[in-house]
C-alpha cells in the first residue's frame, strides 16, 4: 500500500497544482475510448442555467433486444476519463459495451470537459458559483434525460463513484419521484456524510475550517480549483511513466482527498490519469466538502444564517433525508477508504431503506474502484450482473 505522503511529496503536489491552468482538452473519445477499438461519440447537453455538459456515448458492441443503458458518473475533481483510463479488458465502460449496454459517461459543470456556459464567461465569479448541490439538482437530471432521450433507454443503471454517488443520493433524497428515471443506483466508494473522512487534505481542510468557516474560499479564491493544463499533464505523465517521481505523486492531486491507501492501482491507469486528469471543479464545491468535514450532517451548502434564510427558509442549510430514497441502491465500499470512511458508509446503510446489494472489500481504498488492477475481476462483473438483473 502507499505510505503517507512525505512533506516533500506534498510540496511537490502543491507545486504541480499551482502550475495547472485551464486549456482546451482533447475529447475522451479520441484519447481513451477509440484507441480501445470501441466506437464513441461526444455529446453535449445544456442545463437550464446555461452550462454545456460534455458526455461520451459508447454504443453496445453486441445489441440486445432491449436498449439497456448504463450511466457512469465521476467523482470529486475527476472527469469521465476516469472510467476508461484502464486497459480495454479492465475498463468498466468497455466491459459494459461488450456486454450489450449503451454506455454513457457524464461530466459535471466546471470540469475541463464542461467548461462553458451560454450566458457566463469562465473568468467570472458567477460562472464558478456552484457546488455539488447543483450537480445533484441540475446537472444530473439534465444528463440522464439527454441520455435517455438519445438512446431511448428501456432501462438505465446509474453508477456513481465518490461525488458521483453524492449527487444521486442528494437528488433522490430531495426528489423521491426521480427514482422513476432509473432502474438501479450503484454507489462505488459511496459518499454522503464525510464527517469521519481522514485523508491528508480532508484533515487539513477540517482544521482550517474550524479556524475560519470559509477557509477554502480564502485560500483558493472564488473560482476554479485544480483546472487542467495539457503541458502540465504531459510533464506529469512522462515523469510517472519513466519513474522520475514516486508513484504516490502521480495520483496525489486526487489522492490527497481520496486517501493514498490504494493497494490495487493499475500502472496504466496511473499513467493515463497523470496525462488526462484531474478534471477540476469550483472552489465553492471544495468549500462545500470542507463544510462536511466539520459538520456531522448530509446537507446543502451553508451560506451563513442570513443567506440560508433567503435560500432555504431557515437559518441552517436544508438536510438531505436519505430515508426518502425509493430507487434500488447497491453499495460497494472499501475498509481502507479514507474519503468514504466506513463509519460514514454505515450512516448510509442506516438511512437508505432500499439497499438491495451491499459489498465491502477489506483491502480497497477510494481510488481502487475506478483505477484498480483487479476491479474487472472483483467488482465490475457484479455491477454488470446487477445492471442486467434490474434491466
Amino acid at each position: 500500500s502507499f505510505d503517507t505522503p512525505s512533506h516533500m511529496q506534498l510540496q511537490a503536489c502543491l507545486i504541480f497544482a499551482s502550475l495547472l491552468a485551464l486549456a482546451s482538452a482533447a475529447g475522451v473519445c479520441e484519447t481513451l475510448v477509440k484507441p480501445k477499438g470501441l466506437a464513441c461519440d461526444e455529446h453535449y447537453a445544456t442545463t437550464t442555467d446555461g452550462y454545456v455538459l460534455n458526455l461520451q456515448y459508447i454504443p453496445p458492441v453486441k445489441k440486445s433486444e432491449k436498449n439497456k443503458c448504463i450511466f457512469l458518473q465521476h467523482g470529486f475533481i475527476d472527469a469521465s476519463s476516469t472510467w476508461v483510463v484502464l486497459d480495454s479488458e479492465k475498463s468498466l465502460a468497455a466491459m459494459a459495451a461488450r456486454a450489450g449496454f449503451h454506455v454513457w459517461m457524464g461530466n459535471n459543470r466546471g470540469n475541463k470537459y464542461s467548461s462553458t456556459n451560454v450566458h457566463l464567461a469562465t473568468n467570472t465569479d458567477a460562472f464558478w458559483s456552484f457546488s455539488w448541490d447543483e450537480f445533484a439538482s441540475i446537472d444530473l437530471p439534465t444528463m440522464l434525460q439527454y441520455a435517455n432521450q438519445t438512446t431511448l433507454c428501456d432501462s438505465l443503471t446509474y453508477v456513481g463513484h465518490s461525488q458521483g454517488s453524492t449527487q444521486m443520493f442528494a437528488q433522490l433524497s430531495q426528489n423521491p419521484s426521480f427514482a422513476e428515471n432509473i432502474d438501479l443506483f450503484i454507489a462505488v466508494g459511496p459518499v454522503a456524510k464525510v464527517f469521519h473522512a481522514n485523508s491528508t487534505a480532508t484533515d487539513l481542510l477540517r482544521d482550517l475550517t474550524k479556524v475560519k468557516s470559509n477557509a477554502a474560499l480564502d485560500i483558493f479564491g472564488e473560482k476554479e480549483f485544480l483546472p487542467s493544463s495539457k503541458w502540465v499533464n504531459k510533464l506529469a505523465g512522462s515523469a510517472c511513466e519513466h519513474h522520475l517521481i514516486e508513484k504516490e505523486l502521480c495520483v496525489n492531486l486526487i489522492a490527497l482527498f481520496a486517501g493514498p491507501e490504494a493497494n490495487h492501482i493499475d500502472p496504466v491507469a496511473l499513467e493515463n490519469e497523470a496525462k488526462y486528469g484531474p478534471g477540476g471543479t469550483s472552489v465553492k464545491d471544495l468549500e462545500h466538502w470542507a463544510q462536511g468535514f466539520t459538520k456531522d450532517a448530509f446537507q446543502a451548502y451553508d451560506y451563513g444564517s442570513q443567506e440560508n434564510v433567503k435560500r432555504y427558509g431557515s437559518a441552517t442549510p436544508k438536510a438531505y433525508d436519505m430515508r426518502q430514497i425509493r430507487a434500488p441502491v447497491a453499495l460497494f465500499a472499501g475498509m481502507l477508504d479514507e474519503l468514504a470512511d466506513p463509519i460514514d458508509v454505515d450512516y448510509i446503510r442506516s438511512q437508505v431503506p432500499t439497499i438491495v446489494h451491499d459489498v465491502t472489500l477489506a483491502d480497497y481504498g477510494h481510488l481502487d474502484f475506478v483505477w484498480g488492477s483487479d476491479a474487472h475481476e472483483r467488482i465490475y462483473p457484479q455491477i454488470l450482473s446487477l445492471a442486467a438483473e434490474y434491466a
